[in-house]
C-alpha cells in the first residue's frame, strides 16, 4: 500500500518537475526569440539610415538565424517534456531528432567558438545517430505509434 502511494507521489513529483521545466523553456525561447528579433531590428535600422557596414549586419542575421534554429531545438525538447510530463514515457523519435539536430546546429551556426575537436564529436555524434536514426526508423516509427496507442488508452 506505502510503495503504490509512494510511486504514485514520486510520479507526480516527476510530472510536476517536467512540466515546470517546459514552462522555463518556454519562456527562455520567447526571451531569446524577442531579443534576437529585437536586435536584428536594431541592426537592419543602423544598416538602413545610420550607414552602419554590412558585414556588422550579416554576422547579426547569422546571430539570429542561430537563435531560431535553437528554437526549434528547444521546441522538439519542449515536446518530449510535455510528454514525458503527461505519460511518464519518452519518445524515442523526439530524443532522436533532438540529439542529431542540435550538434549541427551547433556546427553550423556556432562553429567560430568551438574547438575543433569539439566540432569534430558533434559531426561523429551527428552522422552516427543519423545513421541510427536512419537505419532503425520503421522500428522508430512503430514504436512511437504503439506509445501514442498507449498514451490514448491511458
Amino acid at each position: 500500500m506505502f510503495a503504490r502511494w509512494f510511486g504514485s507521489t514520486l510520479q507526480k513529483v516527476v510530472s510536476f518537475h517536467a512540466y515546470v521545466g517546459a514552462l522555463m523553456l518556454v519562456l527562455y525561447m520567447i526571451v531569446t526569440l524577442s531579443t534576437t528579433a529585437w536586435s536584428f531590428v536594431l541592426s537592419l535600422q543602423q544598416f538602413l539610415f545610420e550607414g552602419k557596414e554590412l558585414v556588422d549586419q550579416l554576422s547579426t542575421q547569422a546571430e539570429v538565424l542561430h537563435g531560431l534554429a535553437l528554437s526549434f531545438v528547444f521546441y522538439k525538447a519542449f515536446r518530449v517534456m510535455v510528454a514525458f510530463a503527461e505519460s511518464g514515457h519518452l519518445s524515442l523519435k523526439y530524443t532522436l531528432e533532438i540529439a542529431i539536430i542540435a550538434p549541427i546546429v551547433e556546427i553550423v551556426f556556432n562553429a567560430s567558438a568551438l574547438s575543433i575537436e569539439l566540432v569534430a564529436v558533434f559531426g561523429i555524434f551527428a552522422i552516427l545517430t543519423s545513421v541510427t536514426y536512419l537505419f532503425f526508423y520503421p522500428v522508430i516509427r512503430q514504436v512511437d505509434r504503439d506509445y501514442q496507442k498507449m498514451v490514448q488508452c491511458d
